[in-house]
């Protein structure tokens, strides 16, 4: 029973092996990722995502300055909602810390939450789409990397219909120019800068 299993193993790492070669393919495999991470069909979007976590995603970095908004606007015994949030580095680095509460993280990538649930136990990992995720209102709401993926109208409703006290987005600005980030300033948000990274959050009462 293990011959099988063990050919189509060594076929996959096979498959593998090309797409994460530095061939022409690996450029074409690439550039189709990115054009269905952004389309709005799920089962193109859920293949690219699963694919981005598997080989990209080894190493990912957190982000100290998330994290610090997170600590300083977020009381213990709050929901954090994360949307888009991938292998759950940042919750991760906000339990690190000391803080204590619910924090629910929505991927649609099963790939990035089987590491996420393995990183982070303390927190609820879900399989969700963001564009459908907001059912309810958490005390804070942050978007790590990911509110390019829809577009600035949509994100812009959104974001407007949001009422959580605490809102934190991340945008680089290579992915997302400036659109998104003109429309998150346009709704109120405040901007920190370093280099290339813009840090948005927005606190309502």
């Amino acid at each position: 029973m293990s011959k099988p299993v063990k050919e189509f193993d060594a076929k996959r790492e096979g498959i593998d092996q090309i797409f994460t070669t530095t061939s022409p393919v690996k450029k074409i495999v690439k550039k189709f990722l990115a054009i269905s991470r952004r389309v709005n069909v799920p089962i193109l979007q859920k293949f690219a995502w699963n694919y981005q976590f598997r080989h990209y995603e080894a190493k990912p970095e957190p982000c100290p300055m998330c994290a610090s908004l997170v600590l300083d606007y977020v009381p213990n015994g709050a929901t954090i909602v994360e949307l888009g949030c991938g292998t759950g580095v940042l919750a991760h680095e906000v339990f690190r810390r000391g803080w204590v509460g619910r924090y629910i993280g929505i991927d649609l990538s099963d790939a990035a939450l089987t590491v996420a649930k393995a990183r982070c136990p303390q927190a609820e990992w879900t399989i969700g789409n963001m564009r459908r995720a907001l059912g309810f209102t958490p005390y804070a709401l942050v978007m790590i990397d990911s509110l390019y993926y829809l577009p600035p109208a949509t994100a812009r409703a959104m974001l407007e219909s949001v009422k959580s006290r605490v809102t934190i987005c991340r945008l680089f600005n290579r992915f997302s120019g400036i659109a998104h980030s003109e429309m998150l300033l346009d709704i109120g948000f405040q901007e920190h800068r370093v280099g290339d990274v813009g840090i948005f959050y927005r606190l309502q009462k």
